[in-house]
């Protein structure tokens, strides 16, 4: 049986080691000013000691706003693809429409050239009052 020393002892022991195992050493390049957001003449090299669990705490709310984001311009984006695939096929019916109109007017403009050849047709055409 451990005495309250012993397990003190194991306790604090298996929490350093744990700790150990989930700090990592991780190399940083930072490129711009923190304060400013200008990029650097030389980037800022850091090497630091790195927490996983407090850094996953603290970069996981970030993440989640970042793909909220992305989301919601995907759904803008798709609403807007939406919108202009209406708009093209209204265009469209218009220039069919426009298509036929164009095509009878020139099938009309058509005959009254024939008519126009026509020997006698001017002088036997419509009068004017």
């Amino acid at each position: 049986m451990l005495s309250k020393k012993d397990k003190e002892w194991t306790k604090q022991t298996l929490a350093e080691e744990v700790r150990g195992a989930l700090t990592v050493k991780v190399r940083m390049e930072r490129r711009r000013d923190l304060a400013t957001g200008q990029p650097l003449a030389t980037p800022v090299i850091e090497v630091t000691d790195l927490y996983l669990p407090a850094f996953l705490s603290e970069y996981v709310p970030y993440l989640e706003g970042a793909m909220r984001g992305v989301q919601e311009t995907s759904d803008h984006t798709r609403a807007n693809v939406d919108k202009s695939a209406e708009t093209i096929k209204a265009v469209a019916e218009v220039m069919i429409k426009f298509e036929k109109a164009m095509t009878s007017l020139v099938a009309l403009a058509v005959k009254a050239e024939k008519m126009a050849e026509l020997p006698g047709a001017v002088e036997n055409g419509p009068k004017d009052p």
